[in-house]
């Protein structure tokens, strides 16, 4: 696996380089997935495959991605009652 420095900018954005972009198909508008891991986190392109659809007026998830809907809904859940009540060591 090849390693690259990359760095952050004030508003919390990665510049992907373009030789990785162009390697992995990666175009401007394109869904990226981040997964969490003990050892860090790895971003994955979606290749065509959107994270939501709609059908007949419903939002659809796709059922392909390998997402732990039942911790990203307890944490979403958790960051909102702590900024409710304020205080963010609440927790």
């Amino acid at each position: 696996m090849k390693k690259r420095k990359i760095t952050i900018d004030k508003f919390g954005r990665i510049v992907i380089p373009k030789k990785i972009r162009d390697d992995f198909g990666i175009q401007s508008g394109n869904n990226l997935i981040i997964k969490e891991s003990p050892e860090g986190f790895f971003i994955t392109p979606l290749k065509g495959k959107e994270l939501v659809t709609e059908e007949d007026g419903f939002l659809i998830i796709n059922p392909s991605l390998d997402i732990d809907f039942e911790n990203l809904i307890k944490d979403l859940r958790d960051e909102r009652i702590k900024k409710i009540l304020g205080n963010e060591d609440s927790f």
